[in-house]
């Protein structure tokens, strides 16, 4: 059969052979241009998923078109390690944490899943330590590369470790402080229960120590009001003092300027030539004396010098006694001329006799 003309250009018949009236084809393109919309926004809608998706796992750390292995590790205690925080190796970032699993009822560890880039190798003696990434607390797994040549299969669990962060330091040290602190109040404690019983069983004394304090204060006070005006004497002579020093300060000046000029003369240099010369000469005569030489020397080394010395000075003190004592002996006077010759002899006599008396007197004194 053969197929009908189209009756314009824009006829376009839904079934071969059947002529479709205008309305309906209307109605039919219609809802193929609906469908057409809707179709592409399934495909908007799908593709928003697919890229919502990739950027959370982006931001999670995940690296979507790089190939991974996961590994596990095991720790007691985490300390703050969060997902999408970085696995380090010796500074380089080569993974991230993307899981954390915990569950008290099957095991008291917390488990970590590590997405490592499948380029690193891990040897099986390998360390996962949870280390401080920045001073404000965040964490990161650092691995520490083992020496091993076996290398950990995908899935294989790391050995665990954790270095000590500033909290760990100042929780050790308020501890450690603590304790302290609670030695030093036990020992505070004991020491003022042993100065209460000290105190209870030394009141009377300590009672009497404090009236005696207390007359002496008064004693004291009594003291100052009766010396009250030699006090003010004092005070009043010390400003006196002070204000003639200050009157006669450029006299003081010149005191002082002139000490000066004496020292600096005593450190010249022609003075100290003079003082040494002169401590030369009087070395070289304590020298002499020593050994001997001149009246001094023969004095202070010769002993019989000496003692003859000493024995005339004793005869001359005895004549002069003497002569003070009888003065007759030794002088004669006569207003009426006396034989010369008879006075002569009798005044040898009288010599002879006195010579011979401070000769036995300095024999005496020898002996």
């Amino acid at each position: 059969m053969p197929e009908p003309d189209r009756e314009g250009p824009d006829a376009e018949p839904c079934r071969r052979g059947v002529q479709v009236p205008e309305p309906l084809r209307n109605e039919e393109s219609k809802i193929c241009q609906d469908m057409k919309r809707e179709v592409k926004i399934g495909i908007f809608a799908v593709a928003m998923i697919v890229a919502a998706w990739a950027g959370i796992r982006f931001l999670k750390g995940f690296d979507i078109f790089g190939r991974n292995t996961v590994y596990y590790a095991a720790y007691d205690q985490i300390g703050g390690v969060q997902s999408a925080s970085p696995v380090m190796m010796r500074g380089v970032k080569i993974g991230t944490v993307t899981g954390i699993a915990f569950d008290p009822q099957l095991s008291d560890k917390v488990v970590l899943q590590l997405t490592i880039k499948r380029q690193y190798r891990i040897p099986e003696d390998s360390e996962a330590k949870i280390v401080s990434s920045s001073l404000m607390g965040s964490k990161a797994i650092e691995i520490t590369y083992g020496d091993s040549d076996v290398c950990l299969a995908k899935g294989d669990t790391l050995r665990s470790g954790r270095n000590r962060d500033l909290m760990d330091v100042a929780g050790s040290e308020l501890e450690f402080f603590k304790q302290r602190v609670s030695r030093l109040t036990d020992d505070l404690s004991r020491t003022l229960d042993n100065v209460n019983r000290l105190l209870e069983a030394n009141e009377e004394n300590i009672t009497g120590t404090l009236g005696n304090l207390n007359a002496a204060s008064g004693d004291l006070a009594r003291l100052l009001d009766a010396e009250k005006g030699r006090l003010q004497s004092a005070v009043g002579s010390l400003a006196a003092f002070a204000d003639m020093l200050g009157e006669n300060a450029p006299r003081v000046d010149s005191i002082v300027g002139n000490l000066n000029d004496v020292t600096a003369q005593l450190s010249e240099a022609e003075f100290a030539r003079k003082l040494s010369d002169a401590v030369e000469r009087f070395d070289g005569l304590l020298a002499k004396i020593d050994d001997g030489e001149g009246t001094l020397g023969r004095l202070m080394n010769d002993p019989a010098l000496y003692d003859s010395l000493t024995a005339a000075g004793g005869n001359l003190a005895s004549l002069l006694a003497d002569l003070q004592r009888y003065p007759g002996r030794y002088v004669h006077f006569s207003l009426f001329g006396r034989d010369p010759e008879k006075m002569k002899a009798k005044a040898d006599r009288k010599a002879a006799r006195a010579a011979e008396k401070a000769e036995r007197d300095s024999l005496r004194q020898l002996k």
